[in-house]
C-alpha cells in the first residue's frame, strides 16, 4: 500500500515538473528577442554556476550593427506625448496644465473626448467652466480634429471659416450627408445637386477621420527583426537573430558549490540545461516556421503574386506541433524579407473554402474592391448583386460576408456610394 502511494506521489511530482518545463518552454517561445535577452540576463544572474562569456557571436553582432539598423523601424511618437508637449507651451499655470493632462489622458483610442463633463468636473474637483475653457484650446492643437466629442464636431474643427458654405453644410446637414441624401441638402440650400456633391467630396478629402492614426498608442520603442530571410543565388538563407548573451556552465563554480554541504549543484545544473534546451527549441521552431513560409509563400517573397491562404493549423500539422505553439511562436515577432520588415502574422491569411475556387481572404477583398471601384456610381452594386457576380465567377461568398468585408475596407453601402454627377 505504501509503495502504491509512493509511486502515485512520484507520478504527481513528475507531472508537475513536466507542466513547469512546458510552461517555461512556451514562455520563452512567446518572447521577442528583446524580452528573451532581458529574461536570460535575469536567469543567468540568479544561477550561481552560469557565467556570461564573450564570443565570436558577439563580435559578429557588433560588426553587423549597420545591418540591424536597417532591419529595425521605430514606432511613431505617442499621441499623448505630442499633445502634452503642446499643452506645456499653451498653459503656464499648474492648474491649467493639470486639467489639460487629464483631458489628453482621457481621450479615447480615436482621439475623441466624449466623457460627461459633469462627472469629469466632480472627479477633478474643478469647475465645469474651467474644464471647458482648457478643452476649447486643446481642440485647436495639432492634429486637427483632436478632442472632438463626435465625428460632426471633428469635421467642423477642421474647417477654418465658420461663415463658409462647407461649415454650414456640415453643421446643418450632417445627418443627411451620412445617409447620402445630397438631393435634400441641395434643395434646402437652393443649389445644384452636383455642386453640393463636389463641395461635400472636397470636405471629406481634406478632412481626417482619425487624427490618431499617425501616432502610436504605446510609448516609443524599437521593432527589430527576429528572423532574416534572404535569397542568395538559387538558395534561401534563414537567420534567427537573437543577439543573446553567450553563457556557459562554469565547472569551477560547480565544484565550489559542491564543497559547501549546505547547497547542491544539481538544481542549478538542471535549470542551466533547461535554459539552454529551451533556447534551442525556440530557435528550431522559428527556423521550421520560416522554412514553411518560404515553401508556401515563395512567389510572394519574390514579388510575383499575392499571399496564398496559410493557416496556423496547417503549419502546426506540418511541423507536428500544437496550433497554440505556432500562435505563441509568431506573436509580436517580425521577419526581415525581400518584401521589407513585416509581422510574421501577416504571412497567415484565412481561406474561403470553395470547391471550385479556394480563395485567400486578402484576394477576396481585392476582388471586392475592384468590383466596387469599377461600378456605375449612379447605380452602385448592392451586396446581394456583388455576391451574385462573384458566384458567376465560381467564388461563393454570401451577402453578409460581403457586408463584413466592406466594413473592414471602410467602403460604404450602395446607398452611401451613390453619386449624382
Amino acid at each position: 500500500m505504501q509503495s502504491f502511494h509512493q509511486s502515485t506521489k512520484t507520478s504527481q511530482i513528475q507531472k508537475l515538473q513536466m507542466n513547469y518545463l512546458m510552461k517555461r518552454a512556451l514562455l520563452m517561445l512567446q518572447m521577442t528577442n528583446l524580452e528573451l535577452k532581458k529574461f536570460l540576463e535575469i536567469e543567468i544572474e540568479k544561477n550561481p554556476i552560469l557565467e556570461i562569456k564573450s564570443s565570436d557571436i558577439e563580435r559578429f553582432n557588433h560588426s553587423n550593427d549597420e545591418i540591424k539598423k536597417k532591419s529595425s523601424i521605430k514606432y511613431k511618437p505617442s499621441l499623448f506625448e505630442h499633445l502634452f508637449t503642446q499643452a506645456k507651451e499653451a498653459f503656464f499655470l499648474k492648474k491649467d496644465l493639470f486639467i489639460a493632462e487629464n483631458i489628453i489622458g482621457n481621450l479615447d483610442k480615436k482621439g475623441y473626448f466624449s466623457i460627461d463633463i459633469e462627472n469629469f468636473s466632480k472627479e477633478l474637483k474643478i469647475s465645469k467652466e474651467e474644464i471647458l475653457k482648457i478643452l476649447k484650446i486643446i481642440k485647436t492643437f495639432d492634429p486637427k480634429g483632436i478632442a472632438a466629442k463626435n465625428l460632426k464636431e471633428r469635421f467642423l474643427l477642421q474647417i477654418d471659416t465658420k461663415k463658409s458654405i462647407e461649415y454650414k453644410i456640415i453643421n446643418e446637414h450632417f445627418e443627411n450627408i451620412l445617409k447620402n441624401k445630397i438631393n435634400i441638402i441641395a434643395k434646402k440650400l437652393k443649389k445644384n445637386v452636383r455642386d453640393v456633391q463636389k463641395i461635400i467630396e472636397k470636405i471629406i478629402l481634406k478632412s481626417t477621420f482619425d487624427p490618431t492614426e499617425n501616432f502610436s498608442k504605446d510609448p516609443p520603442k524599437n521593432i527589430s527583426a527576429d528572423i532574416f530571410i534572404k535569397k542568395l543565388g538559387k538558395n534561401w538563407v534563414i537567420e534567427i537573430d537573437e543577439d543573446l548573451p553567450y553563457f556557459e556552465i562554469n565547472k569551477n563554480l560547480v565544484n565550489l558549490l559542491e564543497k559547501d554541504k549546505k547547497y547542491s549543484s544539481k538544481k542549478y545544473i538542471f535549470l542551466a540545461n533547461l535554459l539552454m534546451k529551451n533556447i534551442k527549441i525556440r530557435r528550431k521552431t522559428l527556423y521550421n516556421i520560416s522554412i514553411y513560409v518560404i515553401k508556401k509563400q515563395r512567389s510572394y517573397l519574390l514579388d510575383k503574386s499575392n499571399l496564398l491562404p496559410m493557416s496556423i493549423k496547417e503549419v502546426a500539422k506540418s511541423l507536428n506541433l500544437h496550433p497554440s505553439t505556432i500562435s505563441r511562436a509568431i506573436s509580436n515577432k517580425y521577419i526581415d524579407c525581400p518584401n521589407g520588415l513585416l509581422p510574421i502574422k501577416s504571412f497567415f491569411s484565412k481561406s474561403l473554402k470553395n470547391e471550385k475556387n479556394p480563395l485567400g481572404l486578402s484576394k477576396a477583398k481585392l476582388i471586392l474592391k475592384d468590383l466596387i471601384s469599377n461600378e456605375n456610381k449612379k447605380s452602385p452594386l448592392s451586396d446581394a448583386k456583388i455576391s451574385k457576380l462573384l458566384k458567376e465567377k465560381g467564388i461563393n461568398i454570401q451577402r453578409r460576408t460581403i457586408a463584413k468585408y466592406r466594413k473592414i475596407l471602410k467602403i460604404g453601402s450602395s446607398n452611401q456610394r451613390r453619386r449624382y454627377l
